[in-house]
């Protein structure tokens, strides 16, 4: 994704010819590398998942067994961060049900395809090789599709297991994420297709943030702790509007490169070193570094085909199925390499036949009703 002297920004303005860009331009107005990235966040999360899920604790690059898990975290973060900015984006063009129908093809039927993956293959293998407390059963396989169809009240174990590995009675511990990613989709309706209240999301949107941001301390206080879906929603919702505060106000931030770097590597640091501290108060830093980092990097690695997603959400059933097969005793880099290549082919085969297809249909309605127009009709997108 090397730029040239002829690439635009978002005015239409030639990057070369112009001064200081804008976060906005510099992340939307060329080509970015926001789906490299987030691969390699899912990567991250691979990493972080290895060690505890074939109950191999060793060093990763200097850093201690007990904060490598923390590396996941951290990759979350920046996924929700990221989402928050594009999402934001997404919100900007049509209706509410065209934008609902758009996040709900992007998310739903590559992880509906997953479910199944574990149905079908993963869980029928534990039962074979007996690391299950039932038998395959119909009416337990329709259960679990069925509580997990939408993403909340989430069922993990699957006929009672599996067992007799490391991380027993989860097929899937990764995708608790999805539920609260979609949340925060549905958290933008109002904000952008409601119009009072899109008239004043520039008020809003950093008042939401401001209620997050507080609410650590707003318990620490009160002398209590947060639920765990509190606790989520606080973290997480917390990085995905500083991504939609960095959306609202981009072209009044400076880019900087330099700048993006340094912020994301600090930040990686400091949620290592103190995820429930200082991590907790400086969501728009790392978000601004992390959406810069995109502008900096030049790649055309997943630049036309986004298998992160795939790579999300097949990795940990991946990872289960190896330890069941006595991974454990490859050790920890051999794990992840596998874990790494098998989980990959699996996501590029999710994104040609699932995902991309799926998101083909977010406009069909659209052209069918453009196929149906007289000749030299003149539509605004024109």
């Amino acid at each position: 994704m090397s730029l040239t002297s002829h690439t635009k920004n978002s005015a239409g303005v030639p990057s070369g010819k112009q001064g200081k860009l804008s976060l906005y331009d510099a992340v939307l107005g060329q080509e970015n590398s926001l789906n490299f990235i987030r691969l390699s966040l899912a990567t991250a999360v691979i990493i972080a998942h290895t060690g505890p899920l074939i109950g191999v604790h060793a060093d990763f690059l200097g850093i201690p067994s007990s904060r490598v898990n923390l590396i996941g975290g951290w990759a979350v973060n920046m996924f929700f961060a990221i989402s928050g900015f594009l999402i934001a984006h997404s919100a900007q063009r049509g209706t509410a049900a065209g934008y609902l129908k758009r996040r709900a093809l992007r998310i739903f039927p590559g992880y509906w395809v997953s479910i199944l993956f574990v149905v079908f293959l993963c869980a029928p293998i534990s039962v074979a090789t007996g690391h299950t407390e039932e038998s395959f059963s119909i009416k337990s396989a329709g259960g679990y599709i069925f509580r997990n169809f939408d993403l909340f009240n989430l069922q993990y174990p699957l006929f009672g297991g599996p067992i007799g590995i490391p991380y027993s009675h989860t097929w899937n511990g990764s995708v608790w994420t999805l539920g609260f990613e979609f949340l925060g989709y549905l958290a933008l309706i109002p904000l952008f297709y409601i119009p009072f209240v899109r008239r004043n999301t520039k008020w809003i949107v950093p008042a939401i943030y401001t209620i997050l941001l507080l609410g650590y301390p707003f318990f620490a206080l009160i002398g209590k702790e947060p639920n765990h879906f509190t606790e989520y929603i606080l973290r997480l919702h917390a990085y995905f509007f500083a991504g939609v505060l960095l959306y609202l106000f981009g072209k009044r931030i400076p880019f900087n490169a330099t700048l993006g770097v340094c912020l994301t590597i600090v930040g990686c640091v400091a949620w290592i070193a103190s995820p429930s501290e200082v991590a907790r108060y400086i969501h728009i830093p790392v978000a601004y570094g992390i959406l810069a980092l995109s502008a900096v990097i030049k790649t055309r690695w997943c630049s036309k085909n986004d298998i992160s997603y795939g790579i999300y959400i097949y990795a940990f059933p991946v990872q289960i199925l190896l330890a069941i097969f006595g991974s454990a005793s490859l050790g920890w880099i051999l794990n992840f390499v596998l874990t790494f290549a098998i989980t990959t082919g699996l996501a590029w085969l999710s994104w040609l036949y699932v995902e991309k297809p799926a998101l083909a249909l977010k406009d069909r309605k659209l052209l069918r009703l453009r196929r149906n127009r007289p000749a030299g009709t003149v539509t605004a997108s024109s």
